[in-house]
């Protein structure tokens, strides 16, 4: 999605120097969240944007909730640590503690290792595709593994967040997904079971 020659939006030309466009970055693997975290912002200083960058790193989005922390982000990114068999799994249980809202748009998925052979890696592509569209988001792929490959990710990031918050045509853009939602009856079940102890819970607040 080549952002590059837009420029920002009128309406929010005179006050973007007091904008920040904030990130969650969810991930069991410590050290894939400190690869991109450092990404975004080194993305962030190449590309000189005068809006401010934030990113919050977190393991699962269970752990803010059960720690009562409020925590402002435009995106939920879940950096999937794609070795793992249990990595679609963890998204699932992540994505039960969202707000409607993240689940409309604004979080995406990103296959850590689009390097590796399909042996090397704990789950297949075709479910991390089948999990993109049960969830209606976009899945990117990358090679998380520091450089450039990494650097490209953070600028894709940044441009799908500053697309889906309007921070360049003024207009919040949301449920955009990567293809037509289509929710199997499981995951629609565990949503729906989760919709009470949501409602009891802290979740996680948009700008």
């Amino acid at each position: 999605m080549a952002m590059a020659g837009f420029g920002l939006s009128p309406v929010l030309e005179s006050n973007v120097d007091s904008y920040c466009l904030s990130f969650l970055l969810v991930s069991p693997t410590e050290e894939l969240l400190s690869l991109v975290r450092s990404a975004l912002f080194r993305a962030h200083s190449l590309q000189k944007q005068r809006y401010r960058l934030n990113v919050h790193l977190c393991e699962a989005v269970q752990d803010i909730v059960k720690n009562r922390c409020r925590v402002q982000a435009d995106c939920v990114v879940f950096v999937m640590d794609t070795r793992r068999a249990d990595c679609l799994d963890k998204v699932r249980e992540s994505v039960q503690h969202l707000g409607k809202v993240y689940r409309h748009g604004q979080m995406c998925l990103v296959n850590s290792f689009c390097d590796l052979s399909p042996l090397q890696l704990g789950v297949s592509y075709s479910n991390m595709q089948g999990l993109a569209g049960d969830l209606g988001v976009h899945l990117l792929n990358a090679a998380v593994t520091g450089g450039p490959p990494c650097l490209q990710l953070a600028r894709r990031l940044t441009n799908l967040c500053a697309l889906l918050v309007g921070l360049r045509t003024g207009i919040p853009f949301l449920d955009i997904p990567h293809r037509p939602r289509q929710q199997d009856s499981s995951l629609e079940s565990s949503q729906e079971s989760s919709t009470s102890a949501e409602e009891d819970s802290w979740s996680i607040d948009t700008d």
